[in-house]
């Protein structure tokens, strides 16, 4: 049965030190590239506990704590303002730049989770990573209705809140976590008009899922 859902409004200092750090500009990416963290914009930020949640591509459980580099969003399906789709593409974009280098699926990994788990179920939630080209590979669509989501978006502030017909509203921060599960970089996501810094970002994580290798 569907229901409200209390606005998630765990905005600690954490949170908002996460979301003002974000740094934005461009940098060309190359797995064997010379720019050191600090000049990709990787830091270190929380560390947020390892969550399991239902991956609807696979039909298998996901766990967080897997050892990858990853960059997670949460979408719904009936965005608001068109951010969820427009960072669907910029996933594609990206996971095309971490396949050409020979990381995609192994050392490194897109993360979309669906902040309305009620409507956007998991036959639904295929038919949307169809239209993006969304493949299991590398890429995972996550839902989650055993509290998973909150415990998540708590730590890390994140802040959202879906109405029982789908509508409200959701932060529009993506977090990168290293392979040790530690968020490194956040980056905002795509709109109707600006793309994400997916250059930067597949820089990023290129660099981390290097140095989970040395």
């Amino acid at each position: 049965m569907k229901h409200r859902w209390n606005l998630i409004l765990f905005m600690t200092i954490t949170g908002i030190t996460l979301i003002s750090a974000g740094l934005y500009g461009y940098v060309s990416y190359s797995r064997t590239g010379t720019a050191s963290p600090a000049d990709l914009g990787i830091s270190r930020f929380v560390t947020p506990t390892p969550f399991f949640m239902h991956e609807v591509l696979t039909d298998t459980t996901y766990h967080s704590d897997n050892g990858r580099v990853k960059l997670i969003a949460f979408i719904l399906i009936n965005c608001p303002d068109g951010a969820c789709p427009m960072t669907m593409y910029d996933f594609a974009d990206i996971r095309n730049g971490l396949r050409n280098a020979g990381v995609y699926g192994e050392q490194a990994e897109l993360v979309a989770i669906t902040i309305d788990p009620e409507n956007d179920d998991s036959e639904f939630l295929r038919s949307y990573a169809r239209a993006f080209d969304a493949d299991p590979e590398g890429w995972r669509m996550l839902r989650s209705t055993d509290g998973s989501l909150q415990n998540l978006a708590g730590e890390i502030g994140y802040a959202f809140q879906v109405h029982p017909d789908g509508t409200g509203f959701h932060a529009t921060t993506m977090y990168l976590l290293d392979h040790e599960h530690q968020i490194r970089a956040v980056h905002r996501m795509a709109s109707a008009t600006n793309q994400s810094d997916t250059e930067r970002i597949t820089a990023q994580m290129l660099h981390l899922a290097s140095d989970a290798t040395d």
